[in-house]
């Protein structure tokens, strides 16, 4: 049965705390003052009502099936009585809708109305069940916690601050949920404070839920305003009630909802599918009790159970509870409404305090455990109604229920006072404590006061992620005698230790919790220590020994409840945000080799973790005085004071006729020596449509060089006159900045080659003609036609940058790299730049071979077709098939321009049939690309605009956006041996995504590790897999590039759960190496949304396309346009994030912004942009690298360059 998972929203939902403590208030047979229901007998004229009921059973209307959404009598006293309240017109047929309970009625609320990503407003503390449901509708609770001043003793002083309310709300905010009169606090809130939050609703457009339920209980003279009364709220607000409540028969599960019926809609529809109708006899009751009481509050209000005889009831039992309490050392805050009363438990003493290290439940439920157990008196903790980040900030009070018979509050107050036998002394010496048991009063402090500052953790966070990079630079063992491994070690201690509740630095008790008890008793033998703070020193050295501290830390960051059982509100560990992004810098960590010793390791051989070492084991101390005489060479070197000489470079490498003979003399003979070892010839061109094939030939003979060299030699004068007039500068000159030519279309006349020059094209060297003639071109009568910078790849995700060499024969597509060979150093300015140039062939197409050219929309990409029964020549396996080749130009105008070099290159060789035709339609590619849009969006809409861009995502306050995803799943290994029928142990683990890693531990907690999935360093795939067995939502994760990594297959609880695991999954496999977070994909625009995709590595053969992003085009909120020396760019704005997309040319960035302009303002960065704004964006912009010109070579040995 391990097969059957229960449904992910009943995974997440945590037990409810009225489980614990009405289970624990009946197993000891406490006085309960916990569960808010009166213990009492039911209003009499109320109970004679149903008694009459039950008298009449031949009234089939009073005992049978009723109208589904209402019993008549029932809906039209509530419009009739409502109506006077909300002073308006309710009609009982569509405006109101019967409940079991307004528990129910709350439930309909949210899955009515929330989607998957909605957030709600929940104002705290609040009833227990409005997250869970909430959470279980899809939707993300988002808390506003109430101030109450530390010496308060009214209700009336929970205040709310309408800022936050504006602060929280965001474009996804959809609902505000207002309990009034609240519980558990008893506040009633005040005309001008719903009318502030009336103004916050209808400015961020909000429906209102508003829980009315305690709406009669309100004494002591206070007026109970109903939010939907107030002028333009009705038509937003669902105002829920309860009959269990009203006439104190909580048992009769009564409940309703009342709104317009636009917003009642979706709950009747829910409803008529869930229960359909309430029970009849009760609904017949509560109609007519509350036609008798709706003819008392007009006629004669001082009769009126509800108008007074509740109030009066409810406001001596409070009175007479908040004596006892205060008697017996407690501070209660008086309620204006409502059966609850909190109370202040901070001055009295007792064993709770001794709060077990390794629970994570704030001290109020200690305290209400205690009191129940050990005093007999049940209570409520308050934190139960507060979001985990509110939870320990409010753990001061215990919420009780007041509206009990007179026995029971008789009970309390004997508790309260003394015991059982009349003891009313609570305040006796420590030497009869054994005797007693009872409480102990003493003022103390429950938790050690920590001297915590928010104010430091700015400057904190910039020194430690300073020394973090710093150190993750150095490349040998990092000692302890290392200055900057000293201040990394002490920093860590501190943001470790800061905030602590433990004093001394103590992080131990925290993290033990996390570990192990083998691994936390190997670590005390290991370092020969047992006190709490050696602990935490020795656990620190050894997690950056192993490199597991990042993760480690990991662990720590997942699990909020015992962060905040262990640090104060103030802590490094409480800023989740630092916290967030000081793990995040530590991975850097993790490949540094730490070396801090040990005692019992002092005397051992050192070697680093990780490292293999093949020598003889060098001692530590030898390696500490090697790395010291090195760091004090290199600081004496650095601190001579050598002047600094400067070399001018010659404008002109090759000045003389000598320089140039020996220039060729050299790069023939060269040629000679490759042209021996592996030789290619061309065979003509045979007749017919039979293309033009490449391959390798059996024997060459001298004859086949001699005519190149001639040539060679006959046109050396002429190639370099050709070239006089051009600097033989760095290779970053190399990029064409000229005008490109006039935007036409792709047609049979094609434009003369010098008017179209555009980004992208190269303009090579004469040094470099002739080493492609050397080294590239197959056939000796090749002449070169154009050149440009292409990429292939780059809608995969992994772009690389390549030459596309046009020639009248064939069109080649390389890579360039930087010889390593230092043996002609010596003659560096006898030779031209291109000789240290290698080019690496990666494709070869004839232009025969070619039978037709196709272009993607917008001209982005450019497709090459082989002729039926023809393949093009591969020189590796980056390409999808031997029959078509890709190259992605990212700009339409390039893409234009390499069309029309092709077709011409093609004529001026002579192709028989002439230019190949070229196609922007009805291509593979152009049909692949619609059928995922119509899936993708549901619904066949034409493509306005189509970009390559690299695109990264951050949020509105500038911080770039974490993949993060975790969650059980049924999971298995497959053989790698594919023969072998795959084994069906399954096993359920805690699986965590983070970044480009996906961790996987035991259970939730973290604390044990199973195994990390690089989804980097290679080819990773993941797929939907359809098993047997009643094995379904399965997807399977293969290393293509990994043979000996078995394939990992993890079963979902659904589709949904399913497809949202594949779609993080796909944009963490799409994300960069070393850090970066731009990604290469594909932008397509459409009538209604902006899609961000990218393609699978055989997308011709399997059709796979995937997707990152897809924004609705109204989502969007305003965009900026950047183009600065080193980017150009286009900022998105949506739903808290911004979307950046860096183009390849500015005319790219003109195209875009055109075909948005109807959909969103776009404003330019210098004049239109509020100036912090501008300086934010512009920071973040210079920390992204130059992604489209990243240098003319290719990226396999860019760190090569860098060095040289």
């Amino acid at each position: 049965m391990s097969r059957f998972l229960p449904a992910q929203r009943a995974q997440d939902a945590k037990p409810s705390i009225w489980v614990e403590f009405t289970t624990l208030a009946a197993e000891t047979k406490a006085v309960n003052l916990g569960q808010g229901f009166p213990d009492f007998a039911m209003p009499t004229f109320v109970a004679k009502i149903l008694e009459e009921i039950t008298k009449h059973p031949e009234r089939v209307d009073w005992h049978q099936y009723t109208r589904g959404y209402g019993h008549l009598r029932l809906v039209n006293i509530l419009s009739k009585l409502y109506g006077d309240h909300f002073l308006r017109e309710i009609d009982p047929q569509s405006e109101i809708l019967v409940t079991i309970g307004a528990y129910l009625a709350l439930y309909y609320t949210f899955i009515g109305w929330i989607d998957e990503g909605d957030e709600v407003l929940i104002i705290e503390p609040a009833y227990d069940c409005y997250s869970p449901q909430v959470t279980m509708a899809g939707g993300k609770p988002i808390s506003i916690a109430m101030s109450l001043p530390k010496d308060a003793t009214s209700a009336g002083q929970y205040k709310l601050d309408l800022q936050k309310l504006y602060d929280s709300c965001t474009s996804k905010t959809k609902m505000l949920v207002l309990n009034n009169p609240n519980n558990p606090t008893g506040k009633l809130f005040s005309k001008d404070e719903l009318e502030g939050i009336a103004k916050f609703v209808q400015e961020k457009d909000l429906i209102v839920v508003a829980d009315e339920v305690y709406e009669w209980h309100v004494y002591g003279g206070n007026e109970m305003i109903r939010f939907a009364s107030l002028p333009g709220m009705y038509d937003r607000t669902i105002t829920i009630g309860s009959a269990g409540k009203a006439f104190s028969v909580t048992g009769w599960k009564l409940g309703w909802a009342i709104g317009p019926k636009h917003l009642l809609e979706p709950l009747k529809t829910i409803h008529q599918n869930c229960v359909f109708t309430c029970p009849t006899p009760i609904q017949e009751a509560v109609a007519q009790a509350f036609e008798k009481e709706f003819e008392l509050l007009k006629t004669q209000p001082e009769k009126s159970y509800l108008k007074t005889g509740l109030s009066s009831e409810l406001i001596a039992k409070r009175d007479r509870l908040s004596k006892a309490l205060t008697s017996a050392g407690f501070r209660p805050i008086l309620p204006q409404a409502g059966y609850f009363m909190m109370a202040d438990y901070t001055s009295l003493d007792g064993p709770y305090k001794n709060i077990p290290t390794n629970h994570p439940d704030p001290i109020d439920f200690h305290f209400v455990r205690w009191l129940c157990k050990e005093k007999k008196l049940a209570t409520i903790p308050p934190s139960a109604f507060y979001s985990p980040e509110h939870k320990h900030e409010n753990a001061n009070l215990i919420r009780t229920c007041f509206f009990k018979k007179d026995e029971t509050l008789d009970a309390a107050e004997k508790i309260l006072k003394g015991d059982c036998r009349g003891n009313e002394n609570w305040r006796e010496s420590k030497e009869n404590e054994e005797k007693r048991t009872m409480f102990q009063l003493a003022p103390i402090t429950l938790k050690p006061e920590v001297r915590a500052q928010k104010a430091q953790h700015p400057d904190f966070e910039k020194l430690l992620v300073a020394l973090i990079r710093n150190v993750a630079q150095e490349k040998e063992v990092v000692q302890i005698d290392l200055n900057n491994a000293k201040k990394l070690l002490n920093k860590l201690d501190a943001f470790m230790a800061y905030g602590l509740y433990a004093s001394n630095k103590c992080y131990w008790p925290f993290v033990r919790e996390f570990l192990p008890k083998t691994e936390a008793q190997l670590l005390k033998v290991e370092w020969q220590c047992t006190s709490d703070r050696a602990l935490s020193m020795a656990w620190l050295k050894d997690a950056l020994n192993r490199g597991s501290f990042h993760f480690q830390l990991l662990g720590f960051k997942q699990n909020k409840k015992l962060i905040c059982r262990f640090y104060h509100p103030n802590a490094f560990f409480r800023n989740y945000g630092m916290l967030e992004r000081v793990v995040d810098e530590c991975e850097r960590l993790s490949n540094v080799m730490f070396a801090f010793p040990s005692p019992s390791a002092a005397n051992q051989v050192f070697v680093p973790a990780a490292i293999v070492v093949e020598t003889t084991p060098v001692q530590t101390s030898r390696i500490i005085r090697k790395t010291k005489k090195r760091r004090e060479r290199e600081q004496s070197e650095s601190e001579a004071s050598i002047p600094a000489v400067t070399v001018p470079l010659t404008r002109n490498p090759l000045p003389t006729v000598m320089d140039q003979e020996y220039v060729l003399n050299d790069l023939l003979a060269r040629q000679r020596q490759r042209t021996k070892l592996n030789g290619f010839v061309a065979d003509e061109p045979k007749s017919g449509d039979s293309p033009r094939l490449l391959h390798k030939s059996e024997d060459i003979d001298e004859p086949h060089e001699q005519p190149l060299e001639i040539l060679i030699r006959k046109n050396m004068s002429g190639v370099f006159g050709s070239f006089a007039d051009q600097a033989c500068g760095s290779y970053d000159s190399l990029f064409v900045d000229d005008p490109p030519r006039k935007n036409t279309e792709v047609s049979d006349t094609h434009p003369p080659v010098e008017d179209t020059k555009c980004e992208g094209e190269i303009n090579l060297q004469s040094g470099e003609v002739l080493k492609l003639a050397m080294d590239v071109f197959r056939d000796q009568r090749e002449n070169l036609q154009r050149c440009f910078q292409v990429f292939e790849r780059f809608v995969v995700g992994r772009p690389a940058e390549r030459l596309l060499i046009l020639t009248d024969q064939n069109i080649y597509i390389l890579s360039q790299s930087l010889t390593t060979d230092n043996q002609d150093t010596s003659q560096v300015q006898e030779m031209t730049s291109s000789s240290q140039v290698e080019y690496h062939s990666h494709c070869e197409a004839a232009m025969d071979a070619i039978d037709y050219i196709g272009l993607t929309d917008d001209f982005q990409s450019v497709l090459l077709f082989a002729k039926q029964g023809t393949n093009f020549k591969m020189h590796d396996e980056e390409h999808l098939s031997g029959d078509v080749v890709m190259m992605a130009t990212g700009d339409k105008k390039l893409g234009k321009i390499i069309a029309d070099a092709m077709c011409m290159a093609a004529e001026k060789g002579g192709r028989q049939g002439g230019a190949p035709l070229v196609y922007t339609d009805s291509t593979p590619y152009a049909l692949i690309v619609r059928r995922f849009l119509d899936k993708e969006l549901k619904q066949s809409e034409e493509i306005l605009h189509t970009s390559l861009v690299f695109w990264r995502e951050t949020s509105t306050l500038g911080t770039a956006v974490e993949i993060s995803h975790q969650g059980y799943l049924m999971h298995r290994s497959l053989d790698v041996s594919w023969w072998r029928k795959p084994n069906d142990d399954w096993k359920q683990s805690y699986f965590l995504l983070q970044g480009r890693k996906l961790y996987v531990f035991t259970d939730m907690t973290c604390k044990i590790g199973e195994r990390v999935i690089n989804l980097s360093g290679g080819a990773v795939e993941t797929q939907e897999v359809e098993l047997k067995k009643h094995h379904t939502f399965v997807l399977q994760i293969t290393f293509p590039d990994r043979p000996d990594e078995a394939p990992i297959q993890l079963q979902c609880t659904s589709r949904d759960e399913m497809t949202r695991w594949m779609h993080l999954l796909s944009i963490a496999l799409s994300s960069q190496d070393d850090g970066e977070d731009a990604v290469s994909c594909a932008l397509i625009i459409t009538a209604s949304s902006l899609v961000i995709c990218q393609e699978g590595e055989n997308v011709l053969r399997d059709d796979f396309m995937r997707s990152l992003l897809v924004l609705n085009l109204t989502d969007l909120l305003s965009g900026v346009r950047m183009a600065t020396e080193h980017h150009t760019c286009l900022i998105l704005e949506s739903n808290e994030m911004r979307e950046w997309f860096f183009f390849r040319s500015e005319n790219e960035l003109s195209r875009i912004c055109k075909s948005l302009e109807k959909f969103v303002k776009i404003q330019n960065i210098e004049n239109n942009v509020e100036e912090n704004t501008r300086q934010l964006l512009l920071n973040q912009a210079r920390r992204v690298p130059d992604l489209w010109h990243r240098t003319v070579f290719g990226t396999e040995h860019l760190e090569m360059l860098e060095e040289l």
